[in-house]
């Protein structure tokens, strides 16, 4: 799946974040899910959470100085599972014994130890792996890079940034990025699908090949301190029904991230809240202080989400 944060364009939004000072929330139901911190820590910054069931779920971010760390839930507890030198910012996990890290680097597992698999000459915003032998990943000067099995080769270079990729099969691989370019791979191309002026694409999510998620915000104003929080005012959600793509969602903060185990269990995760959509409508049903980068629902159960030293679970 993907997953990705806006990395290449959010490193110096970290340090705010760490300045900033929160309490913890206490557990809120909203929906019929009841949400609440999961894992916490201090002077840490998360920024992707993949999750395959409700006893397996990683996460991944980096520190002050910038040193990775990869995070493993096993139903009970958080543990620490990987440490790195340089910026983890993605994860994408297969199973068990399947699971692929990126930032400065791409990192495997193999449910014993982690290893660099390849050395890009860009920073890694996504990654998304079909299975052992299809794996996806996409950089900060847009290079989108494909892995066979046994070796790392880039397939395609964008015109911009690109910030994340979701890969549903081998013929059917969604990527956006920060060139308002959203890009489609049926195999054997890369073609770009759509040219949205003024709108960054930070996320993508393909849950099948007639349901795709996308999201974004309008365009960003640089520096971005300058702005009003730092941040656009307007989030997009839009989907693809297998043959157009729709907005379906206009909210009033940037969306980052997107996950859908099904079209009536869908969450979206902006700046300062957690957007769900039950089939019919879309509702905000977590708030946060800080922004949340990364959401992950393997079932409609169990959802998972991360942004600066924090881990929430939301449960059914």
């Amino acid at each position: 799946m993907r997953v990705a944060r806006p990395l290449a364009i959010s490193l110096a939004f970290v340090l705010a974040v760490f300045l900033l000072a929160s309490c913890a929330a206490p557990d809120i139901e909203t929906a019929g899910y009841t949400w609440s911190l999961q894992h916490e820590l201090e002077d840490f910054n998360f920024w992707d959470v993949s999750a395959l069931d409700g006893e397996n779920v990683w996460a991944v971010g980096f520190d002050r100085d910038y040193n990775g760390s990869a995070y493993y839930f096993n139903g009970k507890h958080w543990t620490k599972a990987g440490s790195f030198e340089g910026k983890i910012s993605t994860v994408s996990a297969l199973d068990r014994k399947h699971v692929w890290a990126a930032g400065d680097g791409i990192y495997f597992f193999d449910g014993k130890s982690w290893r660099e698999q390849h050395q890009p000459e860009e920073v890694i915003n996504g990654i998304s792996a079909v299975d052992q032998e299809h794996v996806w990943a996409v950089g900060d000067r847009g290079g989108i890079y494909f892995f066979n099995g046994s070796s790392w080769t880039k397939q395609f270079q964008a015109r911009g940034g690109t910030l994340c990729v979701s890969a549903i099969d081998p013929e059917h691989v969604w990527a956006v990025g920060q060139g308002e370019d959203l890009l489609f791979y049926n195999g054997s191309t890369w073609d770009r699908q759509l040219d949205l002026l003024r709108i960054t694409l930070f996320s993508v999510f393909g849950a099948d090949d007639d349901q795709v998620w996308m999201v974004g915000g309008d365009e960003w104003i640089f520096p971005v301190y300058e702005s009003t929080g730092g941040y656009p005012h307007t989030g997009h959600i839009a989907l693809f029904d297998g043959s157009s793509w729709e907005r379906v969602y206009r909210a009033d903060e940037t969306l980052f991230d997107i996950s859908a185990p099904d079209r009536d269990h869908v969450w979206a995760a902006g700046q300062r809240h957690v957007y769900y959509h039950d089939g019919s409508s879309w509702e905000k049903q977590f708030s946060y202080e800080m922004g949340i980068y990364s959401v992950s629902a393997p079932d409609p159960e169990h959802v998972w989400v991360v942004g600066g030293p924090r881990i929430y679970s939301g449960k059914k």
